[in-house]
């Protein structure tokens, strides 16, 4: 009985340390990268770009969030419709003002933009990754 108990308790004890990252719904669209528990995945941001008074293109870029802390985390997937508006705005801006025909996006401003976006609306804490970033030419 006594070696049925310990059996019992010890498979108890190792059990969570076989446990399973947390399931993130990510949204529509949106895959895991990885399988670390820090990395939460965001669904694609487009937005238009100009090209004279028509629209020129489209901007697309992926999002991630890389964000260590738990209580963090789960403030920050309870925030999602907040951060994703700030992501929105910032591909917005960035399509409508910065984008030039012809040219390639550049990811290091997008990430510098979304980063300080993230920053404002949620505090420190959290890194901004872009997954994918790419401009689409109307023909």
């Amino acid at each position: 009985m006594r070696l049925i108990t310990l059996a019992v308790m010890s498979a108890l004890l190792v059990a969570p340390a076989f446990a399973e990252a947390p399931k993130i719904d990510a949204g529509k669209g949106s895959t895991r990268l990885t399988s670390a528990v820090s990395f939460v995945p965001l669904p694609t941001v487009s937005a238009a770009t100009p090209a004279g008074r028509a629209i020129g293109g489209m901007l697309t870029v992926d999002f991630a969030l890389d964000i260590p802390d738990a209580r963090l985390r789960n403030r920050a997937i309870a925030m999602r419709p907040r951060l994703m508006d700030s992501l929105r705005a910032t591909v917005a801006d960035y399509a409508l003002t910065r984008v030039r025909p012809g040219a390639p996006p550049d990811p290091d401003m997008i990430a510098t933009l979304a980063q300080t976006g993230m920053d404002r609306s949620i505090g420190p804490g959290i890194k901004v990754l872009i997954t994918n970033v790419m401009i689409v030419e109307r023909r």
